[in-house]
């Protein structure tokens, strides 16, 4: 019989209860250094989780939460024990150090154990499956806190949109999560392999590609293999700052980013465009040609209706930023 008093999960509870939708952009944890075992107490604390002595057991589980990223292997090893309870102490050490590394932003020790938890994944232990999905489950607010960091830190642009419903997993009730828009330009330094933080970002609805950005279309379009919903849409590098309704004859504005181009100029949600330049605008898709004819800094004059009568502004452009 499987008896646990302390568990990753049971331990990190009243964090995660804090932790709400991605309304607002989440802040890093100080990072505070953890000391670490010798690979020889590893080895002595490994073994002593197939103690006979329960409290034994128990006291190596808890010592083991002090591992490094080098006792990692060691770990998935241990994982694999044809004993139940050894293999189950192993993944919640694993799991105590996931969320560890999640919540003080150490990526390096994060992409290390997800890389362990994608071989588990694939293990014969029905156990060990099902343990590896309820730690995503259990965690995946706080892994897209993480997410988020990591990709405003390689220089992309993270969006908050629409919000979206989704099922919490083991429970029959549903969420509203924040929807997320990230946009890839020319400060992107995270190369294709940095987009790996976007394959596990399930609120992800679209990315942007920016014109002369460092990453081939190619690159994010093997993302949306994995997220079937997910939309791919190139931009200019010039910015006006808003998101539309692409109606067949008007271009109706649904949001207007704040800070943006079209809030300084005075634009508001509901506004019709009818004029961007020299365009006649129709519908949002040919407002975004527009937008692409333009660069960053000129100014627009824009002729927009709004209450049914038409305004007259003028909007100078700005390049990708964070709002």
């Amino acid at each position: 019989m499987l008896m646990f008093r302390f568990t990753a999960a049971s331990f990190l509870a009243p964090c995660l209860l804090t932790i709400t939708a991605l309304a607002q952009p989440p802040q890093p944890l100080p990072v505070t250094p953890r000391p670490e075992l010798t690979q020889e107490a590893a080895a002595v604390y490994l073994k002593q989780l197939q103690s006979d002595d329960y409290f034994q057991r128990q006291k190596a589980t808890e010592e083991l939460y002090q591992l490094g990223v080098d006792s990692i292997p060691s770990l998935v090893e241990a994982c694999s024990n044809p004993e139940a309870e050894t293999a189950f102490r192993a993944v919640s050490v694993l799991e105590h150090l996931y969320v560890e590394s999640l919540m003080l932003g150490d990526d390096a020790l994060t992409d290390r154990i997800e890389t362990a938890f994608e071989t588990l994944s694939q293990s014969t232990q029905p156990l060990i499956v099902d343990k590896i999905q309820y730690i995503y489950d259990q965690n995946s607010l706080v892994a897209e806190q993480a997410l988020i960091l990591k990709i405003r830190r390689l220089g992309g642009i993270v969006v908050f949109t629409e919000s979206v419903t989704r099922r919490v997993p083991f429970e029959n009730r549903m969420i509203q999560r924040i929807g997320v828009d990230v946009v890839i330009g020319h400060d992107w330094k995270g190369g294709e392999p940095g987009l790996k933080a976007l394959h596990r970002l399930g609120s992800l609805r679209r990315i942007y590609l920016v014109d002369g950005a460092p990453i081939a279309l190619s690159a994010l379009e093997e993302i949306q293999s994995y997220q079937p919903n997910l939309e791919i849409h190139r931009r200019s590098p010039a910015r006006l700052g808003v998101q539309g309704m692409n109606g067949p004859d008007e271009c109706r504005l649904s949001m207007i980013n704040a800070n943006s181009a079209a809030a300084k100029a005075g634009m508001l949600e509901q506004d019709v465009v009818i004029a961007f330049g020299d365009d006649p605008i129709r519908n949002f898709d040919e407002l975004i040609k527009a937008i692409q004819k333009h660069q960053p800094g000129e100014t627009i004059p824009v002729r927009i209706l709004r209450d049914s009568r038409e305004v007259k502004l003028n909007v100078v452009l700005e390049g990708w930023h964070p709002d």
